[in-house]
């Protein structure tokens, strides 16, 4: 069994950070407009595919290309909260 050296614990440390902050930017996005989206990434894992977005620009980027099905934008009449999610990340 290899000893994992302190340069190799940083790193991997860092890429475990960078894909926490980015499932959870993936998984606190609106229910109501990406919830088709967020379902099937989940059932996508029982199935033995992970296609969680690894960092903060992919899961942005994947929210923001998703095409949904238009009858499903009928039911977002209302109060539609288009604002943006930041978050800071202190090391």
């Amino acid at each position: 069994m290899k000893k994992i050296t302190a340069e190799n614990k940083l790193k991997i440390n860092a890429e475990a950070k960078k894909g926490h902050l980015a499932i959870c930017v993936f998984l606190g996005a609106d229910r109501q407009q990406y919830g088709r989206l967020l379902d099937n990434t989940e059932n996508n894992i029982l199935e033995g595919s992970n296609t969680y977005p690894k960092t903060v620009h992919a899961a942005h980027i994947l929210l923001l290309s998703y095409k949904q099905n238009l009858r499903n934008l009928i039911k977002m009449v209302g109060n539609i909260n288009d604002g943006g999610c930041f978050c800071n990340y202190i090391k």
